[in-house]
């Protein structure tokens, strides 16, 4: 198995360019932000692509190394012949609200610096 984060547009268009270094026959799933948005063309444009993780992914790849049966999957659209199947999309787990983020763990701050105004940024 080789999976794959896709979170940013921009990674869609450099997909081509890094499957071709992957083996044929290679089981290869994509998860991220914009795997997730953008399905349909992904496995349209990319023929290497085994399957992909819709949302969250933490509990879907570890039921995908388990070797649970892709039909059974929630969350996940896979390849089967010529066709893609969509499984019913996993719900959504409550957050944990005491999660606080240690932003000094950061390599780099971030600010406007002709401003100075120090910012952050989070993606969920």
């Amino acid at each position: 198995m080789i999976a794959i984060s896709v979170n940013w547009d921009y990674e869609i268009e450099m997909l081509p360019e890094l499957l071709r270094e992957i083996p044929d026959g290679a089981f290869v799933v994509l998860g991220g932000r914009s795997a997730t948005t953008h399905v349909e063309e992904i496995f349209r444009d990319n023929q290497k692509v085994s399957c992909i993780v819709r949302g969250d992914g933490e509990e879907i790849i570890r039921e995908l190394v388990e070797g649970r049966n892709l039909g059974e999957i929630e969350g996940l659209s896979f390849r089967k012949d010529s066709q893609v199947i969509h499984n019913k999309s996993r719900e959504l787990k409550e957050m944990d609200d005491d999660l606080i983020v240690n932003r000094g763990l950061r390599r780099q701050q971030y600010a406007i610096k002709d401003a100075g105004i120090d910012m952050d940024f989070i993606s969920t």
